[in-house]
């Protein structure tokens, strides 16, 4: 692995642990970071942190929420297009899937 690749993955998980952190606790929700999955182009990561959905710049190691409810959501993958997240969560009251859309086509990617 590179130098360079190697530094950009360690900002990533700096990034991922500042986004526990940064979190009020809820002792109903899981603290750690799971499910992580990598774009098809390599420059994101999305994991489930708090049971919500995040995506985390693989080189400037920025960070952007994409979920946001009340509901657990788990098992985060990204499409081969890299422009669509699928994950399961139980916003309807039972377990499903779901997906989230890049809509504009200026937008390269969710962070």
């Amino acid at each position: 692995m590179q130098l360079k690749n190697i530094i950009n993955l360690l900002i990533v998980l700096l990034c991922c642990a500042s986004i526990v952190q940064a979190k009020e606790i809820d002792p109903n929700r899981p603290l750690w970071l799971r499910n992580p999955a990598v774009s098809p182009n390599g420059t994101e990561l999305a994991v489930v942190a708090h049971g919500e959905i995040f995506a985390v710049s693989t080189l400037t190691g920025k960070s952007r929420r994409i979920t946001s409810n009340p509901h657990q959501e788990r098992s985060v993958s990204f499409g081969p297009d890299g422009r669509t997240l699928l994950y399961a969560s139980e916003k309807s009251g039972v377990w499903g899937i779901h997906e989230t859309r890049l809509v504009r086509p200026e937008a390269p990617d969710f962070s």
